[in-house]
């Protein structure tokens, strides 16, 4: 990260000599998304997109979100504690491809959107895979994908009315069945 963050750094100021209207986005991403330790803060012209690889699952663990908190707030601080200098690439789809089960987190996705308020201009998650025809499991990600977008165009939303909704929607006389399916789902895996 000091490597790779450095190198931005000096980017960023000179690119600021001959074009200050310009922001300059880097991904923290995989190798490098731990925070530089030898910079303080980032020039104002700097943006990043932090990757969490992947959030949805580790906020089932309280220590892993501890940790992705303790991260995202670091991030915030190199940026000035400018939410719009910062956005939260999430990781979603991954690793629905090896489970046989839809993956259902409404609370603890809600949580982790709040916990972004005000720290993040916004998401962004690739909730299916171009390779969903050869591995039909990422289509179990389609609830959970809407209720996504669903929370982050408000992170109030209902997402216990929404069960019974998308059940009520998807499958009519089965509703009451399926939401009972869903609940132990989010149960078993929160």
């Amino acid at each position: 990260s000091d490597l790779v963050f450095s190198f931005v750094e000096k980017l960023a100021k000179e690119l600021k000599k001959t074009h200050p209207e310009v922001v300059l986005w880097v991904p923290a991403y995989d190798y490098y998304s731990r925070p530089p330790e030898k910079i303080k803060r980032l020039p104002d012209n700097v943006g990043i997109t932090l990757c969490l690889f992947p959030t949805w699952i580790q906020t089932s663990h309280p220590e892993t979100q501890k940790e992705l908190n303790e991260l995202t707030e670091r991030w915030f601080e190199l940026v000035g504690r400018n939410p719009e200098r910062l956005v939260v690439w999430d990781y979603f789809f991954y690793p629905n491809c090896f489970f046989t089960a839809p993956t259902e987190i409404p609370h603890l996705l809600q949580k982790n959107i709040n916990f972004l308020r005000g720290r993040a201009i916004g998401m962004m998650n690739n909730g299916f895979s171009p390779r969903a025809p050869q591995n039909p499991q990422l289509y179990l990600t389609y609830r959970i994908v809407w209720l996504y977008q669903q929370l982050l165009w408000n992170p109030d939303f209902d997402v216990e009315k929404a069960r019974t909704q998308w059940c009520r929607d998807l499958f009519g006389p089965a509703a009451a069945t399926m939401e009972k399916f869903y609940a132990l789902l989010e149960e078993r895996w929160e």
